[in-house]
């Protein structure tokens, strides 16, 4: 028999946990085989992390604190025992991990006992969680006025560590992985913006490099100053004025800042609803009432003829005298006008 394999009250390891590597968030197996002889009573089988006993299901807390039933992440044990033809036993121990938590790395064991005898202990097995870095804090979105300072937060693990950390805006990195700011966690503090940006943070390690969300920071246009006017029509208006604190002009559509802060200037069309149509003339003949509810407010008759005038013939119409090539307009005269001789337009 190797003398690798302990024997302790009739019992002995024919299989060890082996060591392990694995990434946080996975799922791992560890497992032992023992072996007894005679017709005994079935072994008792369990495991310990880093020496705190993995009891009741659940995982012992990180540092060898024992969190058992107080909370730690479930862990699954599964036992299988099958006698043997010629006597004795083999029973065999799983341990399934899921999901893998940072705090499961450590020094696993199996032991095995037979009623309320001493433990037979395994040798250890070294578990190591490695992978790409997790993120515990990421940048988050944010809106502000232009040039206002503002800080986003980054961080994340490992193993294996170290960790860094490489800032991006808009793509374009705002650091190296050797600056002070590319430990985590991690705080970059800016100034202000004139235009709206995109920030990410990338942590690297030995095994590769994950990228967080990336944070939209969106600078909030002010309103503009300093409006006035230029000239206008009857169908546009010309006004100039500064923008407010945007670093853009918004007649432009530019988000950006083309670097002229002073007056913009700009022609806005106006609409004009159609003129209201002048009113239908009302034909008036001498010495006829108007119609009713057609006799205008400044409508004026005439005198009546004196009894005693001897009627007069009515003149033909005249015309006023052409002026510069322009045909004259026809006057009519009423019949008080013609029986004085004189020429009186009647207002219409």
């Amino acid at each position: 028999m190797s003398p690798n394999v302990p024997i302790f009250l009739g019992l002995r390891f024919l299989e060890h946990p082996s060591n392990a590597s694995a990434a946080p968030g996975g799922s791992l197996r560890l497992r032992c085989r023992v072996g007894g002889e005679g017709a005994g009573p079935p072994p008792e089988l369990g495991w310990d992390r880093d020496g705190v006993a993995i009891d009741g299901g659940h995982r012992p807390g990180p540092a060898g604190t024992a969190r058992g039933r107080l909370g730690g992440p479930p862990a699954s044990s599964d036992l299988a025992r099958v006698a043997l033809p010629g006597g004795g036993w083999v029973a065999t121990s799983q341990l399934r991990l899921s999901p893998l938590a940072v705090s499961d790395s450590g020094r696993y064991r199996c032991w095995a006992r037979v009623g309320g005898g001493a433990r037979l202990l395994s040798r250890e097995a070294h578990l190591e969680l490695a992978g790409l870095p997790v993120f515990l804090e990421e940048p988050q979105d944010l809106e502000l006025a232009v040039f206002t300072p503002f800080s986003l937060r980054c961080s994340a693990r490992g193993p294996p560590e170290p960790v860094r950390l490489l800032w991006l805006r808009d793509g374009t990195p705002q650091n190296g992985l050797g600056d002070p700011l590319a430990r985590s966690p991690s705080t970059l503090r800016v100034a202000g913006l004139n235009r709206s940006s995109s920030f990410s943070c990338e942590a690297h390690n030995a095994r590769g490099v994950t990228t967080s969300r990336s944070a939209a920071v969106t600078v909030v246009a002010q309103a503009p100053q300093n409006l006035g006017l230029v000239q206008g029509g009857p169908r546009w208006l010309e006004v100039t004025w500064e923008p407010g604190a945007s670093g853009a002009s918004g007649a432009s559509g530019d988000n950006g800042d083309n670097g002229d802060s002073g007056p913009r200037e700009c022609t806005v069309q106006r609409r004009l609803l159609p003129a209201t149509p002048p009113p239908r003339p009302v034909p008036v003949h001498a010495g006829s009432p108007p119609e009713p509810g057609l006799t205008p407010p400044n409508l004026r008759r005439a005198p009546p003829v004196p009894p005693d005038s001897r009627a007069a013939p009515v003149s033909p119409p005249r015309r006023s005298p052409r002026a510069g090539g322009v045909p004259g307009v026809a006057v009519p005269l009423n019949a008080a006008g013609a029986a004085r001789g004189e020429a009186t337009p009647m207002p219409i």
